[in-house]
């Protein structure tokens, strides 16, 4: 417990660095175009817009929480009129938050493998495996792939929350040895690999 801390700021600066070149790529012209910075729904952002997105698929694509985050960065984001340029949107804030929900993905992996391991160091090395394996480039170097990142962290979030509720009855009923003993550990160590991610946005 107490490399704890140590270990997070390890995880969080080793993908900063690693990533953090993603932060000032402009838009892909093919699916962010369609889905972002040409969205009629997102600019302007207004209530009824926003209410559209929540009401019904955009192109074919249903994913209103990641369009709602994508409306508040609008506000942050837009370039004067006067710039006349390609995307009336500024990219480096949405790869910013692609990186910081990845980032809390791998910090999640991370609390979820301390609890089925007893090994910190090993915990740290799964989580440093999910946060850096190649396959993670494409989600969070793509504006778009935001929906990839932002599923596959709601998704963790809700397997470490149960794995700990599961623990926790556990060590109430006095099995502290095997303090997951309801929870099949090996289906879950399959967590630690960035495919997950590409199949729950399927």
């Amino acid at each position: 417990m107490r490399y704890y801390y140590v270990q997070a700021l390890f995880l969080i600066g080793t993908t900063l660095v690693v990533f953090w070149p993603v932060c000032n790529h402009e838009f892909v012209l093919w699916d962010d175009q369609l889905n972002v910075y040409e969205n009629p729904f997102l600019d302007p952002v207004t209530a009824s817009n926003l209410y559209h997105l929540w009401k019904e698929p955009h192109e074919n694509l249903y994913i209103p929480l990641t369009y709602s985050i994508w409306a508040g960065i609008v506000h942050v984001t837009q370039r004067p009129a006067m710039e006349k340029t390609e995307a009336p949107f500024n990219s480096s804030l949405f790869h910013v938050m692609n990186l910081i929900l990845h980032i809390l993905g791998t910090l999640v992996v991370f609390a979820i493998l301390k609890i089925l391991f007893t090994n910190d160091w090993a915990s740290c090395c799964g989580a440093m495996l999910f946060a850096l394996h190649p396959l993670q480039v494409e989600p969070v170097a793509w504006v778009t792939g935001m929906k990839d990142v932002l599923c596959g962290l709601l998704s963790l979030v809700a397997l470490w929350q149960y794995s700990k509720y599961v623990q926790g009855r556990a060590t109430a009923y006095g099995l502290e040895q095997e303090p997951m003993l309801s929870l099949p550990p090996w289906p879950l160590c399959w967590l630690c690999l960035p495919s997950l991610q590409q199949s729950l946005s399927q």
